[in-house]
């Protein structure tokens, strides 16, 4: 469900939209409520609510659609878990419409990854998969990876992905966003691979045998970092990078939230 709003000044609001009359008032409504601190992510900023199931993403200032918020929330119907979402933009008309899309991919992505991560008939873990040997090699491609990041070698990492991720991402694009990240975090501290879960033919990608490696790392500006890497099974022996998803806490954000607060953003960013 995508309900959106869109207005060059006033905004014009509908049922079912966010709720506020603008971005603003969105903003200082939410900040208001006890227990909910904004955090900054890339620029954005991020406020979770109803324990990590609501989430809110202000654009910053410079980005083509500001000031807009999305407003996305997990809901459990039936068996199925949905992503319902509502947007309030107040640029021009061009920019909203291509903010929203952009967030329709991402709930896709989100929808695919929970599907993945809770169909029964689509998970053999790593506990059963039979083969530690797979899960070693694995985990060690997944820090080969990021120290090749590290090290700044972006266009290694880029040619590790699989054809079907290069083809929703430039070179070009994929090394502006490492390089953005690295200006960001700072240097590395620590990265632990967390767990290994193995998916055969996960819903909404092309069938085949993937390997979810999560991790938990700390950056000199990141005092919380963590996702995952899916790497799929090309079936000759090598594999390719299917999906990256990472998120941060800075520090300056970690050190206004409360412990309780972490570990909402931890869940928001689904960190495992």
């Amino acid at each position: 469900m995508v309900a959106a709003s869109y207005a060059a000044t006033t905004p014009n609001v509908s049922e079912g939209d966010i709720g506020y009359p603008s971005v603003a008032a969105a903003f200082e409504a939410l900040k208001a409520k006890p227990g909910v601190k904004p955090i900054d992510q890339g620029g954005w900023t991020i406020i979770a609510e109803d324990d990590g199931s609501t989430i809110w993403s202000f654009t910053p200032p410079g980005h083509a659609a500001y000031p807009a918020v999305v407003k996305r929330r997990l809901v459990k119907k039936g068996n199925d878990l949905t992503v319902d979402m509502a947007a309030l933009c107040q640029a021009e008309k061009s920019a909203c419409d291509k903010l929203v899309e952009e967030f329709k991919q991402l709930n896709e992505r989100m929808k695919q990854t929970i599907a993945a991560r809770t169909s029964p008939a689509a998970t053999q873990t790593a506990s059963t998969s039979g083969d530690p040997a797979k899960d070693k090699k694995v985990e060690k491609m997944t820090q080969d990876f990021f120290k090749l990041r590290d090290a700044k070698n972006v266009e290694a990492t880029y040619e590790l992905m699989t054809a079907s991720q290069r083809a929703t991402i430039s070179k070009q694009e994929w090394l502006k966003r490492a390089e953005e990240f690295t200006a960001k975090a700072g240097e590395q501290t620590s990265r632990t691979i967390k767990k290994v879960t193995w998916y055969k033919d996960p819903p909404g990608i092309s069938p085949g045998i993937y390997a979810a490696v999560d991790f938990f790392g700390t950056y000199a500006n990141l005092p919380v970092y963590c996702g995952y890497i899916a790497w799929q099974d090309r079936g000759d022996g090598t594999f390719g990078v299917q999906r990256l998803e990472e998120g941060y806490i800075d520090t300056g954000t970690f050190k206004k939230l409360s412990s309780a607060q972490v570990e909402d953003s931890k869940r928001a960013m689904m960190c495992r």
